[in-house]
């Protein structure tokens, strides 16, 4: 069976692989210090399944673990902090977006784990949800929304996100085209702020 390596499924596993990995060597190296012994460790991703789940085999002198990419995945979330987290990591960042004026705009971001606070600044301004601007936090998923780009919308924006062990950020921008052709109906971006 072949893996396309470029596939969003299969980058999406690896980070999931990834962190369950580090939140496992983590713990070995932690309970190797208690015991004042330090262990090397390898990890190799064994074969895939007909289920689509990876098995994942990871060895050291003492023992070997084997775990589906769904349990490593469960390891990951209770491992605790791993040495040298830094506080969230993003997995999707936002891509610029190109719009005419009245169209909508969206933006789309995703971390590794629900962050404790995030934010959605327009040129450093801080944004809030309601009115023109539309801000979706669904677990590690944020969502910026538009429904009606104006002209006054193009700029930079930026998305951080923070927690008690550090913050990321990333910016992207907004063009608003104008079409001086067919200008905004204000009755519909009344409507849109209702």
């Amino acid at each position: 069976m072949d893996i396309d390596l470029g596939d969003p499924e299969t980058e999406k596993a690896a980070l999931t692989i990834q962190a369950g990995f580090k939140g496992m060597m983590a713990r070995k190296k932690e309970a190797g210090d208690e015991e004042g012994e330090e262990g090397q460790q390898g990890g190799v991703i064994e074969e895939v399944q007909d289920t689509g789940e990876m098995e994942i085999i990871i060895q050291d002198d003492a023992n070997v673990e084997e775990a589906t990419m769904d349990e490593q995945a469960g390891e990951a979330e209770s491992a605790g902090v791993a040495e040298g987290y830094k506080g969230p990591v993003m997995v999707v960042q936002p891509e610029p977006v190109s719009v005419d004026e009245g169209l909508s705009a969206k933006f789309y971001c995703k971390l590794m784990e629900a962050a404790d606070e995030v934010f959605w600044l327009q040129d450093d301004r801080a944004l809030e949800d309601g009115g023109r601007f539309s801000l979706i936090s669904e677990g590690n998923e944020y969502r910026l929304e538009i429904p009606m780009a104006l002209s006054t919308d193009t700029g930079k924006y930026t998305f951080k996100a923070k927690n008690a062990f550090g913050e990321c950020q990333t910016s992207f921008s907004l063009q608003v085209l104008l079409d001086d052709a067919e200008p905004v109906n204000i009755d519909e971006l009344l409507k849109s702020v209702e």
